[in-house]
């Protein structure tokens, strides 16, 4: 059941499944209408954080960055966390570095970077699908499973 019904965010909050994509989804539309008005500052000030484990990008090098994701990957195998971070993340450290990089300039072209978040924003999308679909096939299954023993209860 727990499988099922909780997750983990990156930071090892308890979730339902669902969770971490509607938020990412969230972030990332956010950031993409920002850049697409202009406003790289906005997007980096405010959303690209939230996006799973990508506030490692604004404090640590690229290899403690990388060095974070994959010991939060691989340090549950084998644990009774095993499995519950749902999906490999979005990498966003590129992004966040140009962001930072070009904060303040008002001529900056964000078409690459768009393009990379729309990358990460179908990528959530089908996660999220993913995780509804699997909720919905347990759900069916324990309603299934209580109206077996339901009927078992009449018969008694």
């Amino acid at each position: 059941m727990r499988q099922n019904l909780v997750s983990f965010t990156w930071e090892t909050e308890i979730i339902f499944p669902t969770e971490q994509s509607q938020n990412n989804i969230a972030a990332l539309e956010d950031a993409i209408s920002a850049l697409k008005d202009g406003n790289g500052d906005y997007a980096y000030d405010e959303c690209l954080s939230g996006v799973n484990y990508n506030w490692y990008a604004y404090e640590f090098e690229k290899e403690a960055f990388d060095f974070q994701t994959k010991r939060m990957r691989d340090n549950a195998v084998g644990t009774w966390g095993e499995g519950l971070i749902l999906n490999p993340g979005e990498n966003l450290y590129d992004v966040i570095a140009f962001l930072k990089e070009n904060y303040g300039n008002e001529n900056t072209d964000y078409t690459e970077v768009i393009s990379t978040l729309e990358k990460a924003l179908e990528n959530q999308k089908n996660y999220l699908n993913t995780a509804v679909e699997k909720e919905n096939t347990f759900l069916k299954s324990i309603t299934e499973k209580m109206n077996e023993i339901h009927h078992l209860h009449d018969q008694w």
